[in-house]
């Protein structure tokens, strides 16, 4: 009868032990929602997995959008810099069709185009490159992203 009784109470404390595992490899993973799942390292993981699509959306629409962007700004494109690069941002409520939403817990973003390289010039001066930054904020009112990154497209 001893023995019964210790083998089930180390079924317990294993199954107890294994319960609260399980909890948070799933609020790491993303399935879950705990304490765990609003930590630092799994905002921050969320934040460069949705930067990364978004770079990889924008490559996707490619030099000639991005070109027609700067040029003639429109559709939520606007002008900065005294013209040297164009921005659109992005919010909860307003994004281009096949675009990600925002990350939860997230405000806006911004996407930056600027000129890298000219070529044929002085002749007929054209775009060769463009590099394309994003910046994701956590609050509307934030001036320092919570994460960035760039990419540049070349003119093919």
């Amino acid at each position: 009868m001893l023995e019964v009784l210790v083998s089930v109470s180390l079924v317990v404390l294993v199954l107890l032990a294994s319960v609260q595992v399980v909890t948070r490899v799933a609020a790491q993973i993303g399935y879950a929602t705990t304490a765990q799942a609003g930590r630092p390292a799994r905002v921050k993981s969320t934040a460069h997995q949705w930067l990364q699509g978004e770079l990889d959306y924008l490559r996707s629409r490619g030099y000639g959008y991005l070109t027609e962007a700067y040029l003639n700004p429109s559709g939520g494109w606007q002008a900065v810099s005294g013209g040297a690069a164009v921005e659109r941002t992005i919010t909860p409520t307003s994004r281009e069709p096949g675009e990600n939403p925002l990350p939860r817990d997230f405000a806006k973003a911004v996407v930056r185009v600027e000129v890298e390289g000219v070529e044929g010039c002085p002749d007929a001066c054209a775009i060769s490159v463009m590099r394309v930054w994003v910046r994701l904020y956590r609050d509307e009112s934030d001036t320092v992203p919570f994460v960035l990154g760039a990419t540049s497209v070349v003119r093919r």
